[in-house]
């Protein structure tokens, strides 16, 4: 839904919910402005920030965003801090 020109992400992770390594959250892996998926954005913090406080620290600021954007709302959120906790 993104023009190439304008996509972020050309290959991004299309799956209905957003996972965690193996946990699914359960919550919906929604298409953001930039092309770019929810999912995508969580597995650039895993990719940039191996050691795991880095990772959930930065997920944390996603989350933050997400919220304030209200994308997702506390259930999902906690969800979410559910599955990085597995």
């Amino acid at each position: 839904g993104i023009p190439d020109i304008e996509d972020s992400c050309v290959a991004s992770n299309q799956e209905q919910t957003i996972t965690v390594g193996d946990c699914d959250t359960g919550v919906e892996n929604q298409l953001l402005a930039d092309g770019c998926t929810m999912s995508d954005r969580i597995d650039v913090c895993a990719e940039a920030d191996p050691p795991y406080g880095a990772f959930r620290s930065c997920v944390a600021h996603l989350l933050r965003d997400w919220r304030w954007a209200e994308l997702v709302d506390r259930a999902d959120e906690n969800q979410i801090k559910f599955c990085m906790t597995m």
